[in-house]
């Protein structure tokens, strides 16, 4: 497979900010992704859910950020970024790193976390909601932690991502979540249906309360 390159244009930086979820005091992985997905829609050549997309989150942020846009393969150097994501076709290769800056964040957004309903049975969770598709598989896979191993300390926070069929901004239809690997209560992995097909997995990782 060879992909198309553009050395002239690329990378490039631009100042992104955020509000805070509901009552959280931390940027939302979802809404970081949210913010890198919107830029691949645009860049790519085919629609956001014909693309593959990968993400890892490396520490919280309460800031305002510089996202770094990348066109190619290989990945570039972390430098200081608490997050990189990455979301690709057959021809177009783009990588995101969010910097973070020295403005706080200090807007909120409504978001109520229980309005995204699943059911938890036989070590699998499905659901849907009218929040962006990102949202509720976070969401479904955090109720499904909750109610798997309800005896871990700390608090669940998605960390990675690893998708064939990238999420759209809006309607996925309804996901599946399944729990597939546990390390010591610390780090898990979770496979990911999109109406009912396979679409790639889904990281938490567990830090204090």
């Amino acid at each position: 497979m060879v992909y198309r390159s553009d050395s002239l244009n690329f990378p490039r930086s631009e100042a992104v900010s955020f509000e805070f979820a509901g009552d959280r005091n931390y940027v939302q992985g979802s809404d970081l992704y949210l913010c890198a997905a919107e830029h691949a829609q645009r860049l790519l050549p085919t629609p956001l859910d014909s693309a593959a997309a990968f993400a890892a989150f490396y520490r919280l942020t309460d800031r305002f950020a510089t996202m770094v846009v990348h066109d190619g393969v290989a990945a570039p150097r972390l430098d200081g970024a608490f997050a990189i994501m990455r979301f690709w076709d057959g021809s177009r290769s783009f990588w995101f790193r969010f910097i973070e800056g020295e403005l706080a964040v200090t807007g909120r957004y409504p978001y109520d976390e229980n309005r995204i309903d699943g059911v938890v049975e036989n070590g699998k969770i499905r659901g849907s909601s009218e929040y962006p598709p990102i949202k509720t598989l976070v969401s479904l896979t955090k109720k499904l932690h909750q109610s798997t191993l309800p005896d871990a300390a700390g608090r669940w926070l998605f960390t990675r991502l690893e998708l064939q069929r990238a999420l759209p901004m809006k309607g996925a239809g309804p996901l599946e979540v399944q729990l597939v690997s546990n390390w010591n209560n610390r780090i898990t992995k979770s496979t990911v249906s999109a109406d009912g097909a396979p679409i790639g997995s889904i990281g938490f990782s567990l830090v204090p309360a």
